[in-house]
């Protein structure tokens, strides 16, 4: 009776431990639980708050904490937490909101995800609130005026969309310290210019050979990230002359370009693209983000006749190329699909040097015969350069092995499994990938129709590679 006792109080112990604040998810939901509809779960790897919404007005996740959590200081009440949409479309915008309940009532913020953008949120609570026993983290919010506290409410209320959130690292500490609001660090500042005699613009350096933010002689904030980026001191190869209508030109100066270009839109939302000059000629940056989307959509381009991807890249010396990817997507008009022309950096032949550029050129399948954007994916942040990127008319032979033909998966989305059929040849492998380039799934099926099992990927956007003996390609997966 004693043991039984002695485990009681301590399984009682350790969960109001795993109620007080930061959460860090790891291996526990520290008391969350879902609220209309809502389900909850750790996600995979077992580290995260994954929170799979319903449509009620308010579905919620929901803890109650071990003891009334204290929001009286006004310097110490800011909420930080990361969250991420695994299932938006590009570009949709949901409307969250995060409330502190009981005691002296509600209090709610609210804030906006778009696509699958990682957010990083930081909501400043107001002063004198006093402590709270429950946080709500309400996933797609209705009528803002059904709470009845006040405090950040804006946007437009989203209640009839629904999606799963990855939310990690939930923490309460002091209110934002020094920003530079109006570019100029003028000192300690949060909205209004407090002076000082610092009068340097917050442009990105990396003074002290560290990425802690921006910062020109002194840290503006920031967290440490890698050691700072050594672009290439060559431009990459002069590609050769070709006529105007054997080319569309996505980056490169040596032909025309798309007229209206976006090199800060596209495929995945708003991903900063960075373009530097190597010796006189436009270089793009590939920035610390997952993705990076290239629109022209204003000008969508015939690809008609055109056989060949060609891209010079160029890796940082030193840098480990094992598991590393550098992936094109180019997106057709809407409805009919994207193609994938993944490369793996480890299987090219020549392998690439790093510090030298490496030219790329493979021949694929383009239908339909237009395209609309191109988003470039890899897991080298901060460490890949290119140029030379366009579609042109192959005038050379014995590319043929690299022909990237078309496939069909059904049913896409699907919550369960994918068919994929061949045209009448049997696919002899599959890797699919998730939309970081990491591979997630491998099968080598020998035959021509085969069924991928879906259950245990979490719900986002995949890409599957197909080998046959005739061709090799690629289809856009949607896991619900």
């Amino acid at each position: 009776m004693k043991k039984i006792t002695f485990w009681i109080v301590m399984l009682i112990t350790s969960l109001g431990f795993s109620q007080a604040l930061p959460f860090d998810f790891d291996n526990t939901l520290h008391g969350f639980v879902g609220d209309g509809g809502t389900t909850v779960g750790n996600g995979t790897g077992s580290d995260v708050l994954e929170i799979t919404g319903a449509v009620a007005d308010w579905d919620n996740a929901q803890v109650t904490f071990a003891s009334p959590i204290d929001l009286s200081d006004d310097a110490n009440n800011t909420l930080r937490f990361t969250i991420q949409s695994t299932t938006a479309a590009m570009n949709e915008v949901h409307q969250h909101g995060v409330s502190f309940q009981g005691g002296g009532g509600a209090i709610e913020m609210n804030f906006q995800t778009v696509g699958t953008d990682v957010l990083n949120v930081e909501l400043n609570f107001g002063a004198n609130l006093g402590s709270r026993e429950k946080m709500v983290i309400f996933t797609d919010v209705g009528d803002f005026g059904a709470q009845s506290g006040t405090g950040g409410q804006s946007g437009t209320p989203t209640p009839g969309l629904s999606g799963t959130y990855i939310i990690d690292n939930i923490s309460l500490g002091a209110d934002p310290g020094p920003t530079c609001s109006d570019g100029i660090q003028n000192g300690d500042e949060t909205g209004v210019d407090c002076g000082g005699s610092c009068p340097n613009a917050c442009t990105p350096t990396c003074s002290d050979g560290i990425m802690n933010g921006n910062e020109t002689g002194v840290d503006c904030g920031g967290p440490d990230c890698d050691a700072c980026p050594t672009p290439p001191t060559m431009a990459a190869p002069a590609p050769p002359s070709r006529p105007a209508a054997d080319v569309v030109s996505i980056f490169s100066d040596a032909y025309a370009a798309i007229p209206g270009i976006n090199y800060d839109a596209g495929f995945c939302g708003t991903m900063a693209a960075t373009e530097i000059m190597v010796e006189g000629n436009a270089t793009m940056a590939y920035n610390d983000k997952d993705c990076q989307g290239i629109d022209f959509s204003a000008n969508t381009q015939d690809v008609t006749g055109l056989t060949n991807l060609h891209v010079d890249f160029f890796i940082q010396a030193g840098t480990d190329l094992v598991g590393k990817v550098f992936n094109i997507i180019l997106v057709y008009p809407d409805g009919e699909g994207d193609l994938l022309v993944p490369i793996d950096i480890n299987a090219l032949s020549p392998a690439p040097v790093p510090g030298t550029w490496y030219s790329y050129d493979v021949a694929v399948s383009l239908s339909p015969t237009t395209i609309r954007q191109t988003t470039v994916v890899s897991n080298l942040k901060d460490l890949i350069w290119y140029d030379n990127l366009y579609l042109h008319k192959n005038t050379t032979l014995g590319l043929e092995d690299n022909v990237v033909d078309s496939f069909e998966a059904f049913p896409n989305p699907t919550r369960d499994t994918w068919t994929i059929n061949s045209r009448n040849t049997p696919i002899e492998s599959i890797s699919v990938y998730n939309i970081l380039g990491k591979q997630v799934l491998a099968l080598k099926p020998n035959k021509e129709q085969v069924t991928i099992d879906a259950s245990s990927l979490k719900s986002g956007i995949y890409f599957a590679r197909i080998n046959t003996l005739s061709g090799n390609g690629s289809v856009k997966l949607i896991k619900q």
